[in-house]
């Protein structure tokens, strides 16, 4: 996670400015702070080619200078894929390149992430390494039951 300021003009993300190389992998990640930078700014990464899955934002994320593009809560441009990602909706303007996917990087507000709902995966992924995950505090909805990733724990 990161908790810091991170500044720059190119590739400025809170955990990884760059991830290259579609093999690359950024998951259970949080930003709590501020990011900024001219292009491809991201609260998770500012590029990535690989896979970012269940990452969550809430620093401001922002792009400066007359030529800033590419800016985004989770990524500022991602041509890999993004699975379950949420930011807070004061900190950017869309998830992904100014703009939120449903399923991929999408807003939530503050009593969303105080809700503990934020950063959830279906109860039909709760594997990691091939050993079961156990999840404390489920929540359920009209879809799916849902467990938050904050309290998984892995059984022996």
């Amino acid at each position: 996670y990161n908790r810091g300021t991170v500044s720059g003009t190119t590739y400025v993300g809170g955990i990884c400015g760059q991830s290259q190389f579609t093999i690359s992998k950024i998951e259970n990640c949080y930003n709590w702070g501020t990011v900024s930078g001219t292009v491809q700014v991201g609260g998770i990464c500012g590029f990535s080619e690989g896979t970012i899955t269940n990452c969550n934002n809430t620093g401001k994320v922002s792009g400066s200078g007359d030529n800033s593009k590419y800016i985004g809560g989770v990524c500022g441009l991602a041509v890999g894929t993004i699975t379950n990602c949420y930011y807070l909706d004061t900190t950017a303007t869309g998830g992904i390149n100014g703009a939120d996917v449903t399923g991929s990087a999408e807003v939530k507000t503050a009593d969303d992430f105080a809700s503990g709902c934020i950063g959830r995966m279906p109860v039909t992924e709760r594997t990691h390494s091939g050993r079961e995950v156990q999840c404390e505090n489920d929540v359920s909805n009209e879809d799916t039951d849902l467990c938050n990733i904050n309290s998984m724990i892995l059984k022996p």
